[in-house]
C-alpha cells in the first residue's frame, strides 16, 4: 500500500456541528435517543470560568521524552504516565492553541514507532515499559489490547497542517502503511464493509 501526504487526506476528521446533529436527529423519527443538549455554559462568566480553567491547566497533560518514549507526548491526565491512542488525538487537538502542536506530534511519533512489521501497536504506550499491557486489568495479555488505528495518522495530519511541517513525519510512511494494511486485512467485516476494533 502507499502512503503519501496526499493519501494522509483520506482519514481527515469530519466535525459536525451541534445543530447539523440536531436536524439529523429529527429527521429520523425513528432514533430514540434523547434531544441534543449544548453542553456550553450557560452565561459569559460561566464560559470564562471553563476557559480560565483549561487555559491555567492545559500543560498539565503534557510531558517531555521520558524512558522509552523519544518524543514529547499527551497524557491523559491525573495519574497517568502512558500516552493512550485517542486521548492523545482529541486532547491535542482541542489544545492546539495553548502549546500541545509539539506533544500531539511527538505522541504520534511515539506510536508509530512502536508500530509492529505485521502493523500492531497497543492503545498506549508507556515510558517505562516497551510491551504495555494498556490496561487495568494485570491479567489481559498485551496483544489483547493491540490496534491499527487510522486515527494516529488523523492526529499527525492534524499536528502537521497546524505547524506546516509535513516532513517531520516522512521517516513514518512506512509505519503509516502497515498500520493502514493491518486495519483492512484484520478490523474489516466482510459482511457489512465496515471496519472494527
Amino acid at each position: 500500500m502507499r502512503v503519501s501526504s496526499i493519501g494522509l487526506g483520506l482519514f481527515s476528521l469530519h466535525t459536525a456541528s451541534a445543530d447539523h446533529l440536531q436536524q439529523h436527529a429529527d429527521s429520523h423519527p425513528t432514533t430514540t435517543h434523547p434531544p441534543l443538549q449544548h453542553s456550553l455554559p450557560s452565561d459569559d462568566s460561566d464560559l470564562a470560568l471553563v476557559k480560565s480553567y483549561i487555559e491555567a491547566n492545559a500543560n498539565s497533560t503534557f510531558r517531555e521524552a521520558s524512558g522509552v518514549l523519544k518524543h514529547p507526548y499527551i497524557v491523559p491526565a491525573g495519574p497517568y504516565d502512558q500516552c493512550w491512542d485517542w486521548d492523545s488525538v482529541f486532547t491535542g487537538t482541542a489544545l492546539l492553541d495553548l502549546g500541545s502542536a509539539p506533544y500531539l506530534a511527538g505522541s504520534m511519533k511515539n506510536f508509530f514507532e512502536a508500530v509492529t512489521t505485521t502493523g500492531d501497536v497497543t492503545i498506549c504506550v508507556d515510558p517505562n515499559d516497551p510491551n504495555p499491557s494498556c490496561s487495568s486489568d494485570p491479567t489481559d495479555n498485551p496483544a489483547v489490547a493491540a490496534h491499527a488505528k487510522p486515527l494516529l495518522i488523523q492526529g499527525a495530519l492534524i499536528a502537521a497542517r497546524y505547524t506546516g511541517d509535513f516532513e517531520q513525519f516522512r521517516e513514518y510512511k512506512d509505519k503509516m502503511g502497515l498500520l493502514l494494511e493491518y486495519w483492512e486485512r484484520e478490523r474489516k467485516d466482510e459482511a457489512t464493509g465496515l471496519y472494527t476494533w
